[in-house]
């Protein structure tokens, strides 16, 4: 078995590759372009595995790997550092800690997608992307009209009659401005994000899995896809708790001498699942008696950002255990909502 060691960066990655049958080891640094370096994997040829820590780019280099046949694996980088922190730090040292990591079978890995999968993720972090853009000029809208002491006689400015509203609106410059050409790229976001989700529910298939998760309050199929592509399979997760955690929706702790002190939500976690849970949340207490009562106990003791997070949390929680024991919506809610 050849082993090899990837020290990923934007222009060269550092190679350090071994084979454990001979002892033969070849490594420096490649240029990351596919020619070079499949004349490097071409020098030690036979079964092989790769480790790689997960930065921005790595998806290029694996999906080149398992094109070649290879196994390849993503390391935790927050993990692999707290289990083998060298005080020299340089890329050929990255690249043999990987490998004898891998070789004694102790490299936190990461969950690496199938291809199909990661298309469709990236389908839907685009056009989340696009969503909350849209969401910071509705935002500025209403900072537009604030600052000119506006008052609008209706709840939303984003129905027929909140459009016709703001058409007709005279303001001074350059706010007047401002306003239409925020409407007209809102108008112009409406457009791709629609593209967008339909482009995503015609390439989808509506499984099982996305079918049990419409059935709770607050999740559509965009939001149960985006759940399923970014999570992966549950057994990946030892509990609820982790796998709430895994979504950035559990506090940092900090416990010493009995104290304990509860921060803010770890930046260490998949942020699209953070943003979709809270999104869900806040449809939720809109629709659901059981939430938005749950929500109105936590705000009147915690305030309205702590309760929006917590009832995310819990929806998450719900989510878990939804897909793990393959639940409806109904049978969670009486084996774990009503006491």
């Amino acid at each position: 078995m050849i082993a090899h060691g990837i020290d990923l960066h934007k222009r060269f990655s550092y190679f350090y590759s071994v084979d454990f049958e001979s002892g033969e080891v070849r490594e420096g640094r490649v240029v990351n372009e596919r020619k070079a370096i499949e004349r490097h994997l071409a020098l030690m040829p036979g079964d092989s595995k790769a480790a790689i820590e997960a930065i921005r780019n790595w998806y290029w280099l694996v999906d080149l790997l398992q094109q070649k046949g290879m196994e390849a694996k993503l390391s935790n980088p927050v993990q692999t550092k707290a289990i083998a922190q060298a005080k020299v730090k340089t890329d050929k040292v990255d690249a043999k800690m990987l490998v004898h990591l891998m070789e004694r079978d102790l490299l936190p890995t990461c969950w690496i997608p199938d291809k199909k999968t990661e298309d469709l993720r990236e389908f839907l972090r685009f056009r989340n992307k696009l969503v909350r853009l849209r969401i910071q000029l509705k935002n500025g809208v209403w900072a537009v009209l604030s600052k000119q002491n506006i008052n609008p006689p209706m709840r939303t400015l984003w129905g027929i009659e909140g459009r016709r509203y703001l058409k007709r609106l005279k303001l001074p410059q350059p706010h007047s401005t401002i306003l239409a050409q925020s409407l007209e790229v809102i108008d112009s976001l409406d457009k791709q994000i629609s593209f967008w989700e339909k482009k995503i529910l015609s390439e989808s298939k509506r499984t099982s899995q996305v079918n049990v998760l419409c059935g709770a309050p607050g999740i559509g199929d965009l939001g149960a896809l985006t759940i399923l592509c970014e999570s992966g399979s549950m057994e990946r997760f030892g509990s609820a708790r982790k796998y709430a955690s895994y979504s950035g929706l559990v506090p940092t702790v900090k416990a010493s001498g009995g104290r304990i002190h509860y921060g803010h939500l770890g930046r260490q976690a998949n942020m699209v699942l953070r943003w979709i849970f809270i999104e869900i949340a806040g449809v939720a207490v809109r629709c659901d008696s059981y939430w938005r009562n749950c929500y109105n106990r936590l705000k009147y003791r915690k305030g309205k950002s702590v309760a929006k997070v917590a009832i995310a949390r819990k929806i998450a929680k719900m989510v878990y255990h939804m897909l793990k024991q393959k639940m409806d919506y109904s049978t969670y809610k009486k084996s774990y909502l009503v006491r």
